[in-house]
């Protein structure tokens, strides 16, 4: 019985970690979009400013997610 609960654990370890990815990944999306819908409202120099750096951003937070499934 005792290895049945761990793992029924590890599956739910398993769930939450995609789904806390997988909000990441919304969240990064998100981001990308209102940093696309602010830079076509910007004039043209400082739109593309404002693009580059919501890029690095939802990079860095796919990184993020991803290195947190990989350590599994």
């Amino acid at each position: 019985m005792g290895e049945r609960d761990l793992e029924q654990d590890g599956l739910e370890l398993e769930g939450a970690e995609r789904e806390a990815a997988e909000a990441g990944q919304a969240a990064a999306e998100a981001e990308q979009a209102a940093a696309e819908q602010a830079a076509a409202e910007e004039p043209d120099g400082e739109a593309e400013d404002g693009e580059e750096a919501s890029e690095g951003d939802a990079d860095a937070e796919r990184s993020g997610a991803g290195s947190e499934e990989e350590s599994v």
